[in-house]
């Protein structure tokens, strides 16, 4: 099955967004020498392709809200924690960019779903 030009943009999109995380990681680690947010960023994503292994190996109807709902709540809090065990301690800064994290890792299952040509009926 081929792709139309819209689900080609939308996988784009999907990969763009899933290696914002890991970017904005890296550019912190070089502008600053702190790492802890690029470890955020890389368990934020392992924790994601964890949810997408666990999504694709169930047989049923796919289920691309339910996915990114679980998404962003694991990857979140694999984010956070992650942060505290680096030794960050400002909850609040810490929470909100790991949300922001878990929120693009969500979104990029939202987009690569639409990015799926349509099953032969």
């Amino acid at each position: 099955m081929t792709r139309t030009p819209q689900q080609w943009a939308y996988a784009i999109a999907s990969l763009v967004i899933a290696l914002a995380p890991l970017s904005f990681g890296v550019f912190r680690a070089w502008q600053t020498g702190d790492q802890r947010m690029f470890w955020m960023a890389f368990a934020a994503t392992l924790a994601a392709q964890g949810v997408e292994i666990v999504a694709r190996a169930n047989l049923g109807a796919p289920r691309p809200l339910r996915q990114a709902l679980v998404t962003l709540v694991l990857a979140t809090a694999v984010a956070g924690g992650g942060a505290y065990l680096l030794g960050a301690t400002a909850a609040p800064g810490i929470w909100a960019v790991a949300f922001v994290f878990g929120l693009c890792l969500a979104a990029r299952s939202i987009l690569e779903a639409r990015s799926r040509p349509a099953p032969a009926a």
